[in-house]
């Protein structure tokens, strides 16, 4: 009868045994990368997904801690609500930047769970959604973009625009916007044809970028139309004379056929000119047209 308890116990632990190795098994061979800490961030266990995910060998991993792993591109003050989502939830389910072995930044979307043993540990699975976060910064440059110049495109201009006035009525600021126009361009177009139109547009994209301060927005309203805002302005006679100074910029010949081109621009300002973009749009639209009439000649 004892034999045969021992028998059953042998098998007991047998049994043990195999099940404890076949959830380790599983841990380790998981695809999903897995790791799992201490309270203090200290790494106890990791995967095999987890040592390629990040680059760094299993040896390497045991025992240092998870902050071997963070990323500037988190923020400042990012772990401390970490730390504290974490410690009051027992749990975290969200998005975090890593930095791998080979110093490259991946934003993982974590799921992490504390388990409580005598003390308490973390298990955590990752997800690499860096190639998902491109794609969609990648679709959103796209849809606030002008393919041919890289610069924003109307609706963001828009949107911007109305941003900058909020900000300017809060704080009691004035906000200017240049209509510009180029001269004769549909003559280039006629005698050089589309190709060497859309390398002047592009030449005179990168010519305003550069004349521009970084704080401004430059558009690409349409056509060969050009909207520059300019927040934070001093006075309105400031705004006109970046006007000057931009149709002198201009003037420079550009493209190997060393073709000359001028720009007629409008400018309107906020809150003197108008208080809604509609407003200002209109009148610096209009005042371009009248600059335009004065180059052909045209009263």
């Amino acid at each position: 009868m004892f034999k045969n308890f021992l028998f059953k116990l042998k098998n007991v632990f047998t049994m043990l045994n195999s099940q404890e190795r076949l959830f380790e098994n599983i841990f380790m061979y998981h695809p999903i990368p897995m790791t799992l800490t201490n309270s203090d961030g200290v790494i106890q266990r990791v995967n095999y997904a987890f040592s390629d995910f990040t680059g760094y060998s299993t040896s390497e991993l045991i025992e240092s801690n998870m902050s071997l792993l963070s990323s500037s591109k988190n923020g400042y003050g990012f772990f401390e609500a970490f730390w504290h989502t974490l410690h009051d939830n027992k749990k975290f389910n969200g998005h975090v930047w890593n930095q791998h072995k080979d110093g490259r930044n991946y934003l993982h979307h974590v799921n992490i769970s504390r388990m409580d043993m005598g003390q308490s540990y973390y298990l955590s699975a990752h997800i690499d959604k860096t190639e998902e976060m491109k794609l969609k910064e990648q679709e959103q440059y796209i849809a606030h973009h002008d393919s041919l110049t890289g610069l924003v495109n109307r609706y963001w201009m828009e949107e911007r625009l109305t941003h900058a006035l909020l900000n300017a009525t809060r704080n009691g600021e004035s906000v200017g916007i240049l209509f510009c126009d180029l001269n004769e361009f549909k003559q280039i177009n006629d005698d050089f044809g589309h190709a060497i139109g859309d390398e002047v547009l592009q030449k005179i994209a990168k010519i305003i970028k550069g004349f521009c301060r970084e704080s401004d927005t430059i558009a690409r309203w349409g056509g060969d139309e050009f909207l520059i805002l300019v927040e934070h302005l001093d006075t309105k006679s400031a705004l006109i004379e970046m006007a000057n100074q931009l149709s002198q910029r201009i003037t420079t010949p550009i493209t190997q056929h060393q073709l000359s081109i001028s720009v007629s621009i409008g400018v309107a300002s906020f809150p003197s000119d108008g208080l809604t973009k509609e407003q200002l749009i209109e009148l610096s639209d209009t005042k371009m047209y009248q600059n335009k009439h004065k180059f052909y000649g045209l009263n």
